[in-house]
């Protein structure tokens, strides 16, 4: 097994609240699910712990997930979306049965 460390930075997006919203109320995110994939579409699944703190509007923090992954594993991807079950069922949701699903190249740190 070989341990990759993915570093991902949360932000919340200030401009997608309500004008009428609190400038310091914090929002809770939903649910997440993280994984690595590789190309025979293996999944290696990492905590989310770090993808669950409040956030007031423009606030950000990076946060790292860390991975075990078969040293044979190839060309790794990361997934990372909404792990709310209903929305596989809300039509053009990323999550939907239907909808392609989006994954991040990984780069190498220098």
């Amino acid at each position: 097994m070989v341990r990759h460390t993915v570093t991902v930075k949360v932000r919340f997006d200030e401009a997608t609240i309500s004008s009428g919203r609190p400038r310091d109320a914090t929002l809770t995110p939903n649910s997440r699910y993280v994984a690595l994939v590789d190309d025979a579409g293996n999944r290696y699944a990492g905590s989310t712990d770090g993808l669950t703190r409040k956030l007031i509007p423009a606030e950000s923090y990076t946060t790292d997930i860390v991975f075990d992954v078969p040293a044979d594993a190839k060309d790794l991807r990361l997934v990372l979306r909404n792990n709310d079950f209903e929305t596989a069922f809300i039509i053009g949701h990323e999550n939907s049965l239907l909808h392609g699903k989006t994954t991040f190249a990984l780069m190498k740190a220098s």
